[in-house]
C-alpha cells in the first residue's frame, strides 16, 4: 500500500507516523524462514544478512516496513544506505560500516489471520502485541493519534527527518494501491544556490537545458557543488534560462572542489552569477541536495550573499480554504486529479485546460495567491478581438493541477480527459492587485503562452450576477494588440502543449499512463494487440536492405528508420559446431520473428539484459528506457516509483522496437507477467524448474512431466518451455483480477505437491549453495518486475540458443535439449511446428483451489 503526496488531512480519525528516508520492504518470517522483499517485488534477503540474520518466529508473520541505515547522530541517511542496496553478498567489512535496522509500521499476517481486511487500528495493536520489537535490529516507531500534524512536522524538521505519514484509523490495507488513506507530506527545506553549470537535455529537452549544476559559498569563500537539478521548470522557463546562461560560458569549472565524473562529463560551465532557489527534502552526507526541485530565479539576492544554509524549512501549509469546494467534490482517491500544491517564486503561472467532460469547453486557470483561480470557457479562449466569449467562475484549483493531464474516470465530478493546451505565465496589467480586481469583478492582464499572448480582460456581468461559483458568469475577451488575430479560433489548435495530444487520444490510453513528469506521448501503450503486433514478417526487399548496410546505416523497417551501428560485431563467438552470431543477425533474427515474440511483449513493460560487449563479456540489466531512444519507442511511466527507481519502461509492440533493443545489444527480453494498466495483476502463473548441479536435464524432464499430470488434473491449460539454457519454464494464463501474492502461493502449493512426490530432486533452500546440487521449484518469480525470458528470446550463451515453446509431447522426445534451437534454425522451427504457447494468450483460467 502506497502513500499519495499532499498536505496533512484535517479532522479526526487519523493517526500520524514519521517519514523515514529509507527504502520500503516487506519482510515474512516463518519460523527461521526469513524473506525481505523490495517494494517493486524484489527478493533482497541477501542484500541484508545482518538484518535477516536475526528473525525468528513461532508463527508465519508478514511485516511492512522501511530499511534505514542511520548516521552517527542515529538519524536516516538515505547516502548510507545506497551503499548497500545494490549488493547482494556485503562483506564482513560492508555490514560493520554501515548496518541497516528495520523499522515495522504495518503487520499484514499473524499467524493464520490475514490482517489487511482489519482497520488500520487493529493492525497496529496487533503489531503491538507481536513481540517483533524485541528482536535485534527491528523497532516499531510511534503512531500518534492526539499531536496536532504541523506540530510533528516541526519535529520531524528538528529531527532531520523527511516529515511525516498520515493514516486514516478505519483503512484496510490494499496492497499494491496507491491510496488517499494514506497521506505523506514531506518536510521541504529551500536552499539559494548558484547556478555553475548545466547539462544539455535529452528527448524533449534535447535542444534545451537537462539540468543546472548548482553550488552556494561556504564560511571560507570556497564555491561547494550541491548537487543538480532537473525538476520543476516550464518549458519557458527552461528557454528564458538558457538565454540567460549563454552569455556567462566558461571555460572550466567555477566549483573549489571536484564536481563528480556523472555530472561534470556532460557539463558546460558559466560563471556562477545567476542566483536562484530550490527546495529539497535534505543534505547527503555528501552535501548533495535530495529530491531538489527548482523553484525560480532570485534577482533579489546578489550572488555573494548566497551561503550553505541561506533558506528555511518550508513544511506544507495548512489546507487553503479557498480549496474546500475542490476537495468536497471529488474523492482523490478515485481520480488521478492532485490534492495540493505550492506556488513557486517568479511570475504567476497560467495553464488552459481542454476538457472533453459530458462536453467539450477549455478551462482558464490563473494562478492567485496560491490557488488557481479558475473559468470554464465552453468554446474556448481566442485571439479575435472582436469575439468575446462567456466565462462561468467555478472553483479554484491547486497549484499542481496547472500540471495535470489525464483521464478523469467516468461517474466522477467533470469525469472525461483532460490535456495542458496552453501554459505559461501571466501579469497584471498596471499592478493591479489580482485578487481586489476580481473582487471588483475586471481584471486585465498580459498573458504569455505558448498558444495565447497579448491582453485580455475578464469581466463579470453585470451586478445580479455574484451566484457564487458555477452561477457566476464572465466575459473573456483579447484586446486590440499586437497579438490579435481575426478569426483565430481555439479548435484550430486542438493538441497539448505537454504531449502534443488530443483528448481523444488521452482518452485512449489509461488514465494512469499520463501522470508523472514523462512525456505523455512517451506513455501510449495499448491495451490490446496492436495490428503491428501479430502482422506479416518482415518482407525479404527489406531484410535484403539489411543485408545491404555496411557496418552502420538506418534501416526502414515497420515504418520506421532505426539507426543501426557496429552491424558486423560479434556479440555471441560461436562453438566448434556453431558459427559466430553478429549484431546484424541478432537483428534480422528479431524482425523474423516479430509476429512470434511480440505476442508476449506488447502492452507489457520489459526488463532489457544487455550484452553491448557480447555474451562473452558481463551483461547488465537496463531498465530504465535511455534518454536518446526514439520517440516511437512506446514508455511506460511509473507513476508509483521513488526518485531512485527505474521511471520508465520500454514497451515493445511493433517490429521496429524490437530492431532498436537489438541494436541496443539487449540479448535477452524480460516481459513483466503483467499487462498495462493492471500491473499489479498478472495474466501468466508461472513454474520455474531450475536445476542444481546434481541434476541433469532429464530429472527437470521428470519434474515437468509431473506439472503436466498435477495441471492436466486439475483442467488447466499450459505450455512448457525449454530455457535456452539447462531448465523448463511451464506457463499458465490465468484471468484478470489475481494479485501477485494470489498466484504466487498458488504456485508454490502447487510445487510444493510435486516436490513431495520426488523430494530426492528437490530442495526448497533459496541460497544455492544449500541445495546440495538439486533442483529448485521457483515460484518466487511471480512477482512485479521479476520476470522470465519471454518465449522466442536469445540467450546469452556462445551458441545463441533461443527459448522456444513445446508442446507437452516434446517432453517425451528423447533429442528435446533446452539449448536445442539457436537464433539460426529457431525461425524454420517455428515455422514448421507453430507456436504451441499462442493459443493460450489472453485465456481467462481460474486457479482451482488446492
Amino acid at each position: 500500500m502506497l502513500a499519495v503526496a499532499g498536505r496533512p488531512p484535517a479532522g479526526a480519525g487519523w493517526a500520524f507516523e514519521f517519514k523515514w528516508d529509507g527504502i520500503r520492504a516487506v519482510v515474512a518470517v516463518d519460523g527461521d524462514d526469513v524473506r525481505i522483499t523490495s517494494r517493486n517485488g524484489n527478493d533482497v534477503t541477501t542484500s541484508y544478512p545482518d538484518l535477516a540474520g536475526g528473525l525468528h518466529g513461532d508463527r508465519p508473520l508478514l511485516l511492512d516496513g522501511e530499511i534505514i541505515a542511520s548516521d552517527a547522530a542515529g538519524r536516516p541517511d538515505f547516502g548510507l544506505l545506497q551503499q548497500r542496496m545494490h549488493v547482494t553478498a556485503p562483506g564482513e567489512r560492508l555490514l560493520e560500516q554501515v548496518p541497516v535496522s528495520f523499522l515495522v509500521f504495518d503487520l499484514l499476517v499473524d499467524g493464520d489471520d490475514d490482517l489487511t481486511g482489519r482497520s488500520y487500528d487493529t493492525r497496529r495493536e496487533r503489531l503491538a502485541a507481536s513481540g517483533v520489537d524485541r528482536w535485534p535490529r527491528v523497532s516499531v516507531p510511534a503512531a500518534f493519534t492526539d499531536v496536532p500534524a504541523p506540530q510533528l512536522l516541526q519535529v520531524a524538521g528538528e529531527n532531520g527527518l523527511e516529515g511525516i505519514v498520515a493514516k486514516r484509523r478505519d483503512a484496510r490495507y490494499e496492497p499494491g494501491r496507491r491510496s488517499a488513506a494514506w497521506t505523506k507530506t514531506a518536510l521541504l527545506r529551500t536552499q539559494e544556490v548558484l547556478v555553475g553549470g548545466w547539462s544539455p537535455g535529452s528527448g524533449r529537452r534535447s535542444s534545451t537545458v537537462g539540468s543546472l549544476l548548482l553550488g552556494a559559498y561556504d564560511e571560507q569563500g570556497g564555491l561547494r557543488f550541491l548537487g543538480h537539478v532537473g525538476t520543476g521548470f516550464t518549458d519557458t522557463m527552461l528557454r528564458d534560462m538558457l538565454e540567460r546562461l549563454e552569455p556567462l560560458r566558461r571555460p572550466d569549472s567555477p566549483f573549489d572542489e571536484t564536481v563528480p565524473r556523472e555530472h561534470a562529463r556532460r557539463a558546460r560551465w558559466v560563471d556562477p552569477r545567476l542566483v536562484g532557489e530550490v527546495e529539497y527534502r535534505r543534505l547527503t552526507t555528501e552535501g548533495r541536495l535530495r529530491h531538489a526541485a527548482w523553484r525560480g530565479l532570485r534577482p533579489d539576492r546578489a550572488p555573494d550573499e548566497v551561503r550553505l544554509g541561506a533558506g528555511a524549512e518550508a513544511p506544507a501549509p495548512a489546507p487553503d480554504e479557498r480549496l474546500a469546494r475542490y476537495h468536497a467534490t471529488r474523492d482523490l482517491t478515485a481520480t488521478p486529479e492532485p490534492a495540493g500544491g505550492s506556488a513557486g517564486p517568479g511570475p504567476p503561472v497560467f495553464v488552459v485546460q481542454r476538457h472533453r467532460a459530458s462536453r467539450l469547453h477549455y478551462d482558464l486557470r490563473l494562478e492567485v495567491d496560491g490557488a488557481l483561480a479558475s473559468w470554464a470557457v465552453p468554446r474556448g479562449p481566442t485571439l479575435d478581438p472582436d469575439v468575446r466569449r462567456t466565462a462561468v467562475r467555478v472553483e479554484d484549483h491547486p497549484m499542481d493541477y496547472a500540471g495535470f493531464e489525464g483521464v478523469i474516470p467516468s461517474g466522477r465530478y467533470g469525469g472525461g480527459s483532460v490535456i495542458v493546451w496552453d501554459r505559461g505565465t501571466w501579469t497584471p496589467a498596471d499592478g493591479t492587485d489580482p485578487a481586489e480586481a476580481l473582487g471588483r469583478g475586471e481584471l486585465h492582464f498580459d498573458v504569455h503562452g505558448e498558444k495565447l499572448a497579448g491582453r485580455f480582460a475578464l469581466v463579470r456581468r453585470g451586478s445580479g450576477s455574484r451566484g457564487g461559483t458555477g452561477t457566476e458568469q464572465w466575459l473573456l475577451v483579447h484586446k486590440h494588440d499586437d497579438y490579435a488575430a481575426p478569426g483565430w479560433d481555439a479548435e484550430d489548435h486542438p493538441r497539448s502543449v505537454l504531449s502534443d495530444r488530443t483528448t481523444d487520444e488521452v482518452a485512449a490510453a489509461p488514465a494512469a499512463m499520463w501522470q508523472g513528469q514523462a512525456p505523455a506521448r512517451h506513455a501510449e501503450v495499448p491495451l490490446g494487440p496492436r495490428a503491428d503486433s501479430a502482422g506479416a514478417p518482415v518482407a525479404e526487399e527489406e531484410l535484403a536492405a539489411l543485408d545491404a548496410l555496411g557496418a552502420k546505416g538506418t534501416w526502414t523497417v515497420g515504418g520506421h528508420d532505426v539507426a543501426l551501428t557496429n552491424l558486423d560485431k560479434v556479440l555471441f563467438p560461436g562453438t566448434a559446431d556453431e558459427p559466430p552470431t553478429t549484431k546484424r543477425d541478432l537483428v534480422r533474427y528479431q524482425a523474423r520473428m516479430a509476429p512470434y515474440l511480440l505476442p508476449y511483449l506488447a502492452g507489457r513493460p520489459v526488463n532489457l539484459h544487455r550484452y553491448p560487449d557480447g555474451v562473452d563479456r558481463p551483461g547488465f540489466w537496463q531498465k530504465e528506457v535511455p534518454g536518446h531512444a526514439p520517440d516511437w519507442v512506446r514508455r511506460w511511466h511509473d507513476v508509483d516509483a521513488d526518485p531512485e527507481e527505474t521511471q520508465c519502461y520500454a514497451v515493445l509492440d511493433h517490429v521496429a522496437a524490437l530492431v532498436w533493443a537489438a541494436n541496443y545489444g539487449a540479448v535477452e527480453l524480460h516481459p513483466w507477467t503483467s499487462r498495462l494498466p493492471q500491473v499489479h495483476e498478472p495474466t501468466w502463473a508461472l513454474i520455474d524448474i531450475d536445476p542444481g548441479a546434481r541434476t541433469g536435464f532429464d530429472d527437470v524432464l521428470v519434474l515437468a512431466r509431473l506439472y503436466r499430470t498435477a495441471l492436466q488434473h486439475l483442467e488447466l491449460e499450459a505450455a512448457p518451455k525449454v530455457t535456452g539454457q539447462r531448465g523448463v519454464q511451464i506457463w499458465v494464463p490465468i484471468a484478470a483480477g489475481y494479485t501477485f501474492d494470489e498466484t504466487r502461493a498458488w504456485v508454490e502449493r502447487l510445487s510444493r505437491a510435486v516436490g513431495r512426490i520426488t523430494p530426492e530432486l528437490v530442495s526448497w533452500e533459496w541460497h544455492t549453495d544449500k541445495r546440495r546440487g538439486l533442483a529448485r521449484l521457483d515460484y518466487t518469480q511471480n512477482a512485479i518486475n521479476k520476470t522470465l525470458v519471454a518465449p522466442f528470446s536469445p540467450r546469452p550463451a556462445p551458441h545463441a540458443p533461443v527459448s522456444v515453446p513445446v508442446t507437452w509431447d516434446d517432453l517425451d522426445d528423447p533429442d528435446l535439449r533446452p539449448d536445442r534451437w539457436t537464433v539460426r534454425t529457431a525461425p524454420g522451427h517455428v515455422a514448421e511446428a507453430g507456436d504451441p504457447l499462442a493459443g493460450l494468450v489472453g485465456l481467462a483460467q481460474q486457479l482451482p483451489a488446492l
